[in-house]
This record gives C-alpha cells, structure tokens and sequence, in this order.
C-alpha cells in the first residue's frame, strides 16, 4: 500500500511544483516591462513639475461650478506632447441647483519632452478677460 501513496503522491505534486515554476518564470519575465504610469494632479498641485512615462496618462482633476456659467478650459498643453483623451464633468451629489462638481482631464503623454500645462477658470462667450483662477503645471514626459 505504501507505494501507492508514493506514486500518488508524485502524480499529485509534479504538476503543482511545474505550474509554481511557471507562474514564478512568468511574473519575473513581466517585472522588466513598466505598466504605463497614471498621475492625479488637484488644485493642491498647482505650480509643480510632474514626471511620466511616454504612453503614460495625466489626470487633473479641478473643482468647479458650470451654473455659474464658469467652467475649466485647456489654455495650453502641446497636442504633440500631450493628447486630451477624456473630458468629464461629474456633478457633486447630491444634485441641487446652484451645486459644484468636478473637471476631469485626462491626458496621453505620447511624445518625450518637458511641456507647461495650464488651464483657466472662465466664462467662454466673455472672453479670456472673464478668467477669474488659472492653473498651471509642468509635465516631463521621458521614454
């Protein structure tokens, strides 16, 4: 009877210790390759430099209040550099009329370069004279 054990034992563990190996090859095989970066930037963060990866993503997240008429708009950020990929403004809950919310945008870095990023506080149909805040940070964007 004992040698039954051992065999059954050996057919148990062999394919245990193999898929262990596998999984331990395969996680150190993915350690040399970086996950593109994700970096949050608040109002807090105005003024800082932030470094990011190529392919990495930016995401500023500002403050606001659309009934009022104001609303955050890019006032510079180098398209080739940067990419606007997603623009999303999320109401404050609960939803009340004369209630905040919050300015989402999201940024691709496709290209190496150190590039400012700003935007203002304002009321478009009144021009750039209507800004009442502006924002401003810096973007390194490295391979």
């Amino acid at each position: 009877m004992r040698p039954l054990h051992l065999i059954a034992s050996v057919i148990i563990i062999i394919p245990l210790l193999t898929s262990t190996i596998a999984c331990t090859g395969e996680a150190k095989k993915s350690e040399g390759v970086p996950a593109p970066s994700e970096t949050l930037i608040t109002q807090a963060d105005g003024g800082k430099t932030f470094k990011v990866r190529k392919g990495g993503e930016i995401t500023i997240r500002l403050k606001g209040n659309r009934t009022t008429g104001y609303s955050w708009a890019v006032e510079e950020a180098d398209k080739n550099v940067l990419e606007l990929i997603k623009d999303v403004y999320t109401p404050d809950q609960p939803v009340i009329p004369g209630s905040g919310g919050v300015r989402t945008l999201t940024f691709k870095a496709v290209s190496v370069d150190t590039v400012p990023v700003r935007l203002k506080y304002w009321r478009p149909w009144e021009g750039n004279s209507s800004a009442v805040k502006r924002f401003g940070v810096t973007i390194q964007v490295s391979e």
